[in-house]
């Protein structure tokens, strides 16, 4: 999975959040906080821990679905 990074930054400095602490929420190591900082891909555990952490409704505005050539499965097609 991929994450919008300056959508996180923002969400990180908003919270008073460090890389550790961060990780310590979602309850994994630091470097996969710096992976998502960095724009790069983070494994399934990490991405399950992170949607569980933000909910699917919140977190599908900082998966870059876009740059994973995905369709965000939870976006509204009316």
């Amino acid at each position: 999975m991929l994450v919008k990074k300056e959508k996180l930054k923002s969400f990180m400095e908003t919270k008073n959040l460090s890389k550790a602490q961060f990780a310590e929420i979602l309850d994994v190591e630091t470097g996969e906080v710096e992976k998502m900082l960095n724009g790069e891909t983070v494994g399934l555990d990490t991405s399950r821990k992170f949607i569980r952490f933000f909910k699917a409704e919140v977190a599908q505005h900082y998966i870059d679905w876009k740059a994973m050539n995905i369709e965000n499965p939870l976006e509204d097609r009316k």
